[in-house]
């Protein structure tokens, strides 16, 4: 198509424009992520403390933990997410949200993981009180620790009437 003299030229895209609009998109894209990213990035991790850092708990009891982490100035950074695990799963069993279960008696360590950096708590698991009960005896095992075992009523009955002959308690 001829153009007549003076008739403006008709608009070509350049690659220019092109090249600019898409740095302008991506701009804005990591504008945007700047402001939602949560993670914690460009920081040295320094110290990770799990609170409780010692903690007792009875058999099927269940406890909170929490981390604090800082990074190497002492700051707090309060977006990292850290990775719980147990070293003795068996005995008390941890979930991601820090949540701590005690499954048996003895001895649990567990830790938060953030960065290579890890903080650690050690938990005393107690066992839980038992009653048991056969023809001539009955049993009766309960925990010492820092929290007392949930209280039991033991009921003792003659469905004769008169009194229980020969009833001994013993306490150990």
């Amino acid at each position: 198509m001829e153009r007549t003299q003076g008739e403006p030229r008709p608009a070509r895209p350049t690659r220019r424009r092109g090249v600019s609009a898409t740095l302008l998109a991506l701009a804005g894209v990591l504008l945007i992520l700047s402001c939602t990213n949560r993670d914690v990035v460009g920081v040295v991790v320094g110290t990770i403390t799990v609170r409780p850092g010692t903690a007792s708990l009875v058999e099927g009891e269940s406890l909170q933990f929490e981390a604090a982490v800082e990074d190497a100035t002492g700051r707090a950074l309060p977006r990292a997410e850290v990775i719980w695990s147990s070293e003795t799963p068996e005995i008390l069993a941890i979930n991601q949200d820090g949540m701590g279960e005690a499954l048996k008696a003895g001895t649990a360590q567990i830790k938060a993981t953030f960065r290579g950096v890890t903080g650690t708590a050690s938990i005393a698991i107690l066992a839980a009180p038992v009653i048991a009960l056969s023809l001539d005896s009955v049993l009766l095992l309960g925990a010492t620790g820092a929290q007392s075992p949930m209280a039991s009523v033991l009921n003792l009955t003659n469905p004769g009437g008169c009194c229980i002959k020969g009833l001994v308690v013993g306490v150990e």
